[in-house]
């Protein structure tokens, strides 16, 4: 029993600072524009498609739907971005040219098939075509549509793949800086089986954390996606009532709202409160008493505080020098190997993410509790995605098509 009571006590401790690395994750994507990056990665692959059809779009056509594709209006829009390309020059030359750092705001993250769809015949030539000859246009765009989804699924498998690699990394940094050594808090859990016991208790309470950081990212998708929403809905306004009617005035302040809201979940301010609750999170399990941080090998011996000595293994870094002292110079070297091999390990158990550890701790509990312990308490944007339904996605382009026919032409 005490053994399933450590196991299920170490599955919790790791659950908690994976959630660590879920904030520090969410920090780091966003600021290397990993989403955003991906969004013009699979814009570059349905770009490719675009000549292959029937639609005819030049490359200043096929330019200005991937700006509309991409740009935020919920953010300040950027001004380093041209609206149309130069002379001879192709949107695969644009998109190799884009500045990252000045599209830090205004792009999406992400946006839906549908969104693409719209914004696709919003152009001039493909609305015409879609009034004159709509079957046209309806199979070029199921056919695009296919294709956005195949992209789609393609570039967030790679996305995936590269985060779960950048966690582990993340995670093994976690694991070092605050010294963080599975076999070590296994052990100590054994030994403790009050110790085990009170972080068993607080399993609720690790729940909590993990469900309010996947809680937030939650609240920025929804707000990025009111906000894309408000700003189609003005669109329509202005276009069905005109710019200074009472629709498009109250379409406006529905945007500006969502646009305050979206701001302040993701200014610098909020960012660096989630930075600091992930440093707390850590600061609470050493106030449990879990054998993490600064008071252990090789830390106190490279210290050489004389208060934490009681709870370090290892020999100390001799000050003095002489050849006689470099065997003893080797023993420490060897020492600190020997603490980082397990520390590196439990970061990469770290890295596999907190669901993964809530998962086990929960199989776990079950397990403990037929044993006789004490059982556990515990559209995108604008529109829809098809989700890969061919019904859901021919409907998706029928009522685009529908919505594009239906207005009415001027050249």
């Amino acid at each position: 029993m005490e053994l399933l009571d450590a196991a299920l006590a170490f599955a919790l401790t790791l659950a908690a600072l994976a959630t660590v690395v879920t904030v520090i994750m969410e920090v780091v994507l966003r600021s290397v524009l990993m989403r955003k990056k991906n969004l013009v990665q699979l814009m570059r692959l349905l770009n490719g498609e675009l000549p292959k059809g029937t639609l005819g779009l030049d490359e200043n056509e096929r330019w200005t739907f991937f700006t509309k594709v991409i740009e935020n209006p919920a953010e300040d829009l950027t001004e380093h971005m041209p609206k149309t390309l130069g002379d001879g020059r192709t949107v695969e030359e644009a998109i190799e040219d884009i500045d990252w750092r000045s599209l830090r705001h205004g792009v999406y993250d992400k946006v839906s098939m549908e969104h693409v769809l719209r914004r696709l015949v919003e152009l001039p030539k493909v609305r015409k075509l879609a009034a004159q000859a709509a079957d046209v246009v309806k199979l070029e765009l199921y056919r695009l549509a296919c294709k956005y989804e195949e992209f789609g699924s393609a570039v967030s498998a790679s996305f995936k793949r590269r985060s779960q690699r950048w966690s582990i990394v993340v995670g093994i940094v976690l694991a070092i800086v605050a010294n963080v050594d599975g076999f070590r808090i296994f052990e100590a859990y054994l030994a403790k089986p009050d110790l085990a016991q009170t972080v068993i208790a607080r399993q609720d309470q690790f729940i909590e954390a993990y469900r309010d950081a996947e809680e937030r990212k939650a609240q920025i998708f929804a707000a990025e996606q009111a906000a894309g929403e408000a700003e189609s809905q003005l669109a329509q306004a202005r276009t069905a009532h005109g710019e200074d009617s009472r629709q498009a005035k109250d379409a406006r302040e529905k945007l500006e709202a969502a646009r305050e809201k979206l701001a302040s979940l993701t200014n610098p301010e909020d960012i660096r409160r989630l930075a600091q609750d992930a440093q707390q999170q850590v600061n609470e399990l050493i106030a449990l008493g879990v054998p993490i941080g600064n008071e252990y090998f090789p830390h106190c011996r490279l210290f050489r505080d004389d208060r934490l000595f009681t709870t370090c293994a290892g020999p100390l870094w001799p000050d003095s020098v002489g050849p006689a002292l470099w065997h003893e110079r080797i023993r420490f070297v060897g020492y600190i190997f020997l603490w980082l091999v397990p520390v590196a390990i439990t970061g990469m158990l770290i890295g596999l993410g907190a669901p993964f550890w809530f998962d086990v701790a929960k199989r776990l509990a079950q397990v403990r509790q037929m044993f006789g312990g004490a059982g556990s308490d515990a559209t995108r944007l604008a529109a829809r995605n098809a989700d890969g339904d061919p019904e859901k996605r021919e409907m998706i382009v029928t009522r685009v098509v529908n919505d594009a026919a239906d207005k009415t032409f001027t050249t």
